[in-house]
C-alpha cells in the first residue's frame, strides 16, 4: 500500500502537463482538485489502476504526437478491461512506420531530382516541380536534405543518433555562403525537426523545406515550432485529431453523469460517434465504482488539458463555437 508521501509524489507527476504549466510550477485548477478529491472515496488503489493512471496524457503523451488518438484508445481499453497494457502510441519518440516511409519517399524524390532522373510517380513530379531548375545553391541544400532525412530515419540506437548529429553539425558549418542552407538551419533548424519527428506535422514540414529549397518561402514561418508548438495547426491541418478527442471527452462525461448513447446522439451530434466509442469502451468493466469513476474522470481531465493547450497555442484566432464546447469536469465528478 502506498504511503501518503508516495501517492502525493505520483499525483504531482500525473498532472505535469501543458495547460497547467505556469512559470516553473504546475498550478492545479478546480477540475484537477475535484478529480484528486475522488481518491478519498476509494478503499484501495490496486497496482493496475495506478499503472493505468500513470499511462494517461501528460508531458510525454501529448496531443501533437502522430498516434495521439490511438493512445487514447489504448487507455480507454485499459479502463474497460481493468488491466494495464503497455503502449507507446501517442508518446514522445513514437514515430510510426508510415512517417518513416513518407520521409524516405521524399528523400528518394529529391535524390532523383539531384541526379536529373525524370519522375515517374505523382510525388516525384510534385517534388521536381517544387525544386524547379537546378542551381549550385539548390543542389547543395537538396543534398543536405537527402543526407539528413535518411540519417535521422536510422537513429534507432545511440550510434545512429550520434552519426546523425555529427552530419547535421557538418552541414551547419557549411552553410556560410549558401543562403538557402543558412535558411534551413535558422532558429530550431532542419536538424531539430528531424530529431523531433514524433510531431504530427513532420511530413508536412519536410514538404515545406523542399519548397523552401526551390525558392518558395510563402509559408517559411511555419517551419518552426517543435512538439506542442504544432498544436496551433490542428484545426486547419488535422481537424479529426480534435473532433475525435472532443468526442471522447463527451463520452467520458456521459459515463460520469450516467447518460446514454441516445443522450449523446441527441446532444452532441457533431462528435457522437467518437463519444459513443469512448462511453462503451470504459463501460465494459460494469457499473461505475469509485475507482472506475476516478480513472474515467482522470482521463477526461488529463485529455481535456491538451485541448486547452491547443486553444492556448492558437491564441485569439477565431475558432468555431463547438471547439470551446468541452465538458465541465467538476459537473461530471459531481454527477
Amino acid at each position: 500500500m502506498l504511503s501518503k508521501a508516495e501517492l502525493d509524489k505520483l499525483t504531482h507527476e500525473w498532472w505535469e502537463t501543458g495547460a497547467l504549466h505556469v512559470g516553473d510550477k504546475y498550478v492545479w485548477d478546480e477540475e484537477v482538485k475535484a478529480v484528486n478529491a475522488m481518491m478519498a472515496n476509494i478503499d484501495e488503489l490496486p497496482e493496475w489502476a495506478l499503472q493505468v493512471r500513470g499511462a494517461m496524457p501528460k508531458y510525454g503523451f501529448e496531443m501533437c504526437a502522430h498516434r495521439w488518438l490511438d493512445g487514447l484508445d489504448d487507455v480507454t481499453a485499459m479502463i474497460g478491461a481493468e488491466e494495464f497494457r503497455p503502449s507507446s502510441a501517442g508518446h514522445c519518440g513514437d514515430v510510426p512506420g508510415r512517417v518513416i516511409d513518407a520521409s524516405e519517399r521524399r528523400a528518394a524524390a529529391v535524390q532523383a531530382w539531384l541526379e536529373g532522373r525524370k519522375a515517374t510517380d505523382a510525388l516525384g513530379v510534385q517534388v521536381a516541380g517544387w525544386l524547379g531548375e537546378p542551381s549550385d545553391e539548390k543542389t547543395q541544400a537538396a543534398s543536405c536534405f537527402v543526407e539528413l532525412v535518411r540519417a535521422c530515419s536510422l537513429t534507432i540506437d545511440k550510434p545512429g543518433h550520434e552519426r546523425a548529429k555529427a552530419l547535421a553539425t557538418g552541414w551547419r558549418a557549411r552553410a556560410d555562403g549558401n543562403e538557402t542552407l543558412q535558411f534551413m538551419f535558422q532558429g530550431e533548424g532542419f536538424d531539430c525537426l528531424l530529431e523531433n519527428n514524433c510531431g504530427f506535422k513532420t511530413v508536412d514540414r519536410l514538404d515545406l523545406y523542399i519548397r523552401n529549397i526551390g525558392g518558395d518561402r510563402s509559408q517559411a514561418g511555419e517551419r518552426h515550432g517543435m512538439c506542442n508548438g504544432q498544436l496551433r495547426f490542428v484545426l486547419r491541418d488535422d481537424p479529426t485529431r480534435f473532433d475525435v478527442t472532443r468526442g471522447y471527452l463527451w463520452g467520458l462525461q456521459a459515463y460520469l453523469l450516467g447518460r446514454s448513447v441516445e443522450w449523446l446522439r441527441a446532444n452532441k451530434p457533431h462528435c457522437a460517434g467518437a463519444a459513443i466509442h469512448a462511453l462503451q469502451g470504459v463501460s465494459r468493466a460494469g457499473a461505475p465504482t469509485p475507482l472506475r469513476r476516478w480513472l474515467v474522470a482522470s482521463l477526461l481531465k488529463s485529455t481535456k488539458l491538451w485541448c486547452q493547450a491547443m486553444l492556448n497555442r492558437m491564441g485569439k484566432e477565431e475558432v468555431p463555437a463547438y471547439v470551446r464546447d468541452l465538458p465541465d469536469v467538476v459537473t461530471g465528478v459531481g454527477g
